[in-house]
């Protein structure tokens, strides 16, 4: 079988030398959007870092005060707590830095 595959390359030595080539090119081509990939990602990485963007969580009371009722007091169940702070801690977009 080996015998038959290696005369079957001598006698198509065109198509042999042109397959090849076309498995080369593919091979590269999928080697270089590999390394293209990860060199965007670390690159992303690293401005996200630079950045060092900080938020802080704040309730907006201007914005309490205007939509409460006439007379009616401002309660503390609209104040930030820490568990609505994780949530937010744990989204998608949200990177977390400890320093």
């Amino acid at each position: 079988m080996i015998k038959n595959a290696l005369l079957s390359l001598k006698k198509n030595i065109g198509k042999t030398i042109l397959l090849f080539v076309i498995i080369v090119v593919i091979t590269n081509l999928v080697i270089a959007g590999l390394s293209i990939q990860s060199a965007t990602q670390k690159s992303m990485d690293q401005i996200r870092s630079s950045l060092g963007n900080d938020v802080t969580l704040s309730v907006d009371f201007r914005n309490m005060m205007k939509n409460r009722e006439p007379g009616e007091s401002v309660s503390n169940e609209n104040t930030l707590t820490t568990t609505m702070a994780d949530t937010l801690k744990d989204l998608k977009y949200v990177e977390n830095y400890n320093y």
